[in-house]
C-alpha cells in the first residue's frame, strides 16, 4: 500500500509512514475498532438501580454509625433509655383506676386531719410509722393543716409493677406541694415533697 500523505510504498502492516511519519488508517483497524463498539453491550436498568442501591445502603449505615457514634458520646442513648424506662410504669393497664384510689384515700386522710381527728388519720399510714407521726403531729401542729391541704392535690410519680417483688403487694409514690420548715408562713414558698406509698390491707397507706 502507498502513504496517504506522501506516497511512500508501505507494507500492509504499517502503521506510521516511515518518511513523514503520517498515521495510516487500515479498515481492518476500523473494523476490529467497530467490533469492539458492538461487542460491548449497555448496562442495564435493574443493573444501574441494584448499583445506586448499594451506594445509599453505604451510604445509610456510615450516617447511622456517625449518629450511633455522638449519641453514645454523648450520652444520649443512654438518657432516652433512662426515660423510656422511668415511664414506663405510666403504661400499667390499671393505672387510672389506682390513680383513682389514691386520690380518694389521700383525701380521706386530709379529711381526718382537718377534723384534728389524728388517731384516725394514723389508719392511712402504716404501722411502723404510726410512734413517728404522732411525734410530728405533737410537736408541729401547725403543719397539720398544710399537709391536709397539699394531700387533696397530689401527683403520682410512680407506681410498681402487680408483681409481688415488695413488701406489700404495691408501691407508688406521689409529690405534694409543702412550704419548707422555715417558711411556715409563707404559703408562696411551696416546695414538691416526695412522699411513697404502699398498698397495706386494701388502703393505700403512708409508709416515708
Amino acid at each position: 500500500m502507498y502513504c496517504r500523505q506522501c506516497g511512500q510504498m508501505l507494507s500492509a502492516q504499517a502503521i506510521f509512514c516511515h518518511r513523514c511519519g503520517w498515521a495510516q488508517i487500515h479498515a481492518s483497524h476500523t473494523a476490529m475498532a467497530d467490533k469492539g463498539k458492538r461487542g460491548r453491550k449497555p448496562v442495564s436498568r435493574k443493573r444501574r438501580l441494584a448499583t445506586r442501591f448499594v451506594v445509599l445502603v453505604v451510604l445509610l449505615a456510615v450516617t447511622g454509625l456517625g449518629i450511633w457514634q455522638v449519641g453514645r458520646m454523648t450520652g444520649t442513648w443512654r438518657n432516652l433509655q433512662v426515660r423510656q424506662a422511668s415511664s414506663g410504669w405510666q403504661r400499667q393497664q390499671d393505672m387510672p383506676q389506682v390513680r383513682s384510689a389514691i386520690t380518694a384515700d389521700m383525701a380521706d386522710l386530709a379529711d381526718q386531719l382537718d377534723d384534728g381527728n389524728l388517731e384516725k388519720a394514723l389508719a392511712w399510714i402504716h404501722p411502723d410509722r404510726h410512734t413517728t407521726y404522732r411525734e410530728q403531729f405533737d410537736r408541729h401542729p401547725g403543719r397539720v393543716s398544710e399537709l391536709a391541704t397539699a394531700l387533696r392535690s397530689i401527683e403520682v410519680t410512680f407506681l410498681s409493677s402487680d408483681n409481688g417483688n415488695y413488701e406489700s403487694s404495691r408501691m407508688a409514690q406521689i409529690t405534694v406541694k409543702m412550704p419548707p420548715m422555715a417558711l411556715e408562713d409563707e404559703m408562696s414558698a411551696l416546695q414538691d415533697v416526695t412522699v411513697t406509698l404502699i398498698l397495706y390491707e386494701d388502703r393505700w397507706v403512708i409508709d416515708s
